[in-house]
């Protein structure tokens, strides 16, 4: 919603528009920017961001009026390829064509490609894993408790949370769990959602250890 308003006062040249927010998510604020533009003949780039590497998420981006996609964690090469591809001299030709493709990684963590991310800055990176096993536990905490008092909106948020959380080291098995129970919670479904703890617990255990274990190798 604030986005709105702030696009009325100031000519953007391209929007990242993140998928799930509160209030307004990305894909009602695209629909109400491409409502405003029939009337006005403009056509804003709009480049949606969203932990969902799943099939068919950029279509469902594309059919919902965004321009292109791009998943979580953003890579800096991947950002810079999108914004020449869209602020170039031609943007009307690139409509249509994706410019960048998310494959999945089947690892239980991609340390390369947070590495990437931190540009190989391994100080920072150990920041990051500090903050990534304490935050975890108490995510998957909440989401027990939520799941327990019946609180399917709680249960959601909580699942998003770890999701967006994982993404960010390449842990694709826990972020598949996570995004099936944010689905479950999303459709009231409590009691297939809890089933799908048992799995969350054991995933996060083989990450947890992966990331304890690159702790070790960098301390040694």
């Amino acid at each position: 919603r604030e986005a709105i308003e702030t696009l009325s006062l100031i000519p953007y040249d391209l929007i990242l528009m993140d998928c799930q927010m509160p209030v307004m998510d990305g894909f009602e604020a695209t629909a109400a920017i491409r409502a405003s533009e029939m009337e006005s003949g403009d056509h804003i780039p709009i480049i949606a961001i969203t932990a969902n590497a799943m099939q068919g998420d950029r279509e469902r981006c594309l059919e919902a009026g965004m321009d292109d996609y791009i998943s979580k964690p953003v890579k800096p090469n991947d950002l810079i390829a999108v914004l020449e591809k869209w602020m170039g001299e031609d943007p009307e030709s690139a409509r249509g064509q994706s410019a960048i493709e998310s494959p999945s990684d089947s690892s239980i963590v991609d340390f390369s490609g947070i590495l990437e991310l931190v540009d190989d800055d391994e100080e920072f990176l150990a920041e990051l894993m500090d903050e990534f096993l304490n935050s975890i536990p108490k995510m998957i905490t909440s989401l027990k408790a939520a799941l327990d008092e019946s609180d399917a909106p709680t249960a959601r948020c909580e699942a998003h949370s770890i999701k967006g959380s994982v993404v960010t080291f390449g842990a694709e098995s826990l972020r598949e769990i996570a995004f099936r129970i944010e689905q479950l919670a999303s459709q009231g479904d409590l009691t297939g959602a809890t089933e799908l703890l048992a799995d969350l617990d054991r995933q996060w255990l083989r990450v947890e250890g992966e990331v304890q274990r690159r702790q070790t190798d960098t301390k040694a």
